[in-house]
């Protein structure tokens, strides 16, 4: 077992691992301290080398390269050889790059795979040239047939994949840290470069060497199989003990092993967020953020996004994965996933679920709770199959009978889930056919248990799905209608451009409760900005008016002089007026922020300092 003590902001903490991988990804937000734990793994590595995010320093053509640390040699004036160990010492302690074209002069093997490897990939040779006892990397384009200096002419992103493969495939070192791989390469050359890191890692002819990626890419992030996975550490932002899948026995992993191969680039932000949000389909993701656009906030901005994955069998698995990874994830399921056994199972797990059911009196066992419902519901659901019930209830017999006669896993499952959803959405279609004292026991029993997941972020929609909260859909309720979900989605899309808070909250009741909860960005508040202008200014227009230096709005904007160009995008002055006894001024504020139309009268008198933007 390997025992790592965490750096500060860690306090006392270590983390602990039975061996390290090969390849390795440490991800998560920016400012969880990634960077500082992989200073402190390179002690526990072989021979490692570190590329910062700084190691393009001195390859612009602007930049005068390295005169603070090698005196008066720079990259724009090429390679004095007599300085070479000091270029290699300093690139390496500070963890730049521009070693490479050292290492590509003194070993002709390694500056033939590299120049090979861009040739093939860009079109290019890259040559190392002496020009006056100076080394001089010199770039050249195939088509053109020119050359040139490659600081002055050449993109950031050639620069990366010259200095990237070169200390790759150099066998100088056994261990190599790459703080964002990713940067300035488009996802084409991102997912060429951890290629060839896997090629390299398990090749002997690199001494299997160890890599370690410090990514906020999707692409870089490329997970094949179950030790990939096993691979992650992940990061966040509380600074909890980093986490990771590593010790993890073989039977725990191998329940994600379907989910490997349908982990694309929109579900792996759940890797770089602390608290992602796990929904069903697209429409669900689409309303949540249209809902939150109009109220001026983001779950991005609160380090949180929004993933759809395709179903709640999926949810389940990103349930367990999440808990794994340390995050604190939200989850949305539709109704019909209570009654499955994968999030039962999971509920089961949970201490913060069993001691909520403990204190309503419901027992602390998850699944027993749910058995018993369902039994009770069997009575019920039976019942209205076999007699004659009231027209309120007939649609929902039509769908029972359905469910039941294709006699199939589902059928059942779906069975309870709508007479359910008939129940949350109209209790008083059940009136003189089920008696009120058993209705009010099963929403008793259907509402202890979707607060209990409640307590561990798992959000149920009790009205069965997304589209029976909206008033505009008008289909079958129990079975969601596929051609209905997109024009009633897009209807309420430009109904939700349209209205207020309060209007969303009361037109989407029990959805906006649900949004609330999620971790989102405060709306923006302009207010101490703007205040701290308007005291700024009518501080300098009382000193102008004491001074005499102006007599009409027009003349207060001639004695501010070049700062009314940049104040006039955001106020104008709408009255000066000169009284017996001192003046009178409006400033009327522009509705810029969406805080309307604000006009603000100042005095002689006024306090700058304690103005008030209401």
């Amino acid at each position: 077992m390997i025992e790592i003590q965490l750096p500060i902001p860690w306090e006392n903490k270590k983390i602990e691992f039975e061996k390290i991988p090969n390849l390795m990804f440490l991800v998560g937000p920016n400012g969880s301290g990634k960077t500082r734990f992989a200073e402190k793994l390179s002690q526990h590595l072989p021979s490692c080398r570190t590329l910062s995010v700084d190691r393009l320093s001195g390859m612009s053509a602007n930049h005068k390269g390295y005169d603070t640390i090698f005196g008066t040699d720079t990259f724009e004036k090429g390679f004095n050889k007599e300085q070479f160990g000091q270029y290699i010492t300093s690139s390496t302690k500070l963890g730049y790059g521009i070693d490479a074209f050292v290492l590509l002069e003194e070993k002709y093997d390694l500056r033939i795979q590299i120049e090979a490897t861009l040739s093939q990939l860009l079109n290019r040779e890259i040559r190392m040239e002496w020009d006056s006892g100076r080394l001089q990397p010199i770039a050249y384009n195939r088509d053109t047939e020119k050359s040139y200096k490659l600081h002055k002419e050449e993109c950031h992103g050639i620069k990366e994949l010259l200095i990237l493969l070169t200390h790759l495939y150099d066998d100088q070192y056994e261990s190599l840290i790459i703080d964002e791989p990713e940067l300035n390469l488009h996802p084409q050359f991102q997912s060429y470069l951890i290629q060839e890191i896997r090629r390299v890692v398990k090749n002997e002819k690199y001494r299997k060497k160890n890599v370690v990626l410090i990514t906020h890419s999707p692409f870089i992030l490329d997970i094949k199989d179950l030790e990939d996975l096993k691979s992650i550490i992940s990061f966040n932002t509380k600074f909890d003990v980093p986490a990771h899948l590593m010790n993890l026995g073989d039977e725990k992993l191998a329940q994600f092993e379907n989910l490997i191969s349908q982990l694309n680039v929109h579900h792996k932000q759940l890797f770089f967020a602390d608290s992602p949000i796990f929904v069903e389909g697209i429409f669900d993701s689409i309303f949540f953020h249209s809902i939150q656009n109009k109220r001026g906030v983001s779950f991005e901005g609160a380090g949180s996004c929004i993933i759809d994955v395709g179903g709640n069998n999926q949810i389940v698995n990103y349930y367990y994965l999440s808990e794994y990874l340390g995050k604190r994830s939200y989850y949305v399921f539709d109704l019909d996933s209570l009654f499955t056994y994968k999030l039962r199972k999971g509920a089961d797990t949970s201490d913060l679920i069993k001691d909520y059911l403990s204190s309503i009196g419901a027992g602390e066992n998850f699944q027993s709770a749910v058995t018993d419902l369902e039994r009770n519901l069997k009575q019920h659901i039976e019942k209205i199959r076999d007699n004659e019930v009231p027209e309120s209830l007939s649609d929902l017999k039509e769908f029972i009978v359905k469910s039941l006669a294709e006699n199939n896993s589902d059928s059942w499952k779906k069975a309870r889930t709508a007479f359910l959803i008939q129940l949350n959405t109209n209790k008083d279609s059940f009136q003189d056919f089920i008696e009120n004292r058993s209705l009010i026991f099963i929403k008793s029993k259907i509402d202890s248990l979707i607060n209990s997941l409640k307590e561990n972020q798992v959000y149920l929609l009790s009205n069965g799905a997304l589209e029976n909260y909206f008033p505009s859909y008008q289909g079958n309720k129990y079975k969601i209608q596929e051609d209905l979900k997109r024009k009633t989605l897009e209807d309420e899309l430009q109904i939700i451009n349209q209205l207020n808070d309060s209007e969303l909250k009361s037109r989407y009741n029990g959805l906006y409760e649900i949004l609330l909860d999620f971790p989102s960005s405060s709306k923006i508040d302009y207010k101490v900005q703007i205040k701290n202008l308007l005291s700024d200014l009518i501080f300098n227009i009382q000193k102008g008016a004491n001074n005499k230096s102006f007599n009409s709005k027009e003349s207060i904007i001639n004695y501010l002089g070049n700062e009314w160009k940049a104040i006039s995008r955001v106020l104008e002055i709408e009255s000066f007026e000169i009284k017996e006894v001192g003046y009178s001024c409006k400033l009327k504020i522009f509705d810029n922020w969406e805080l309307g139309e604000i006009i603000y009268e100042f005095n002689e008198d006024t306090n700058p300092s304690k103005i008030e933007i209401k």
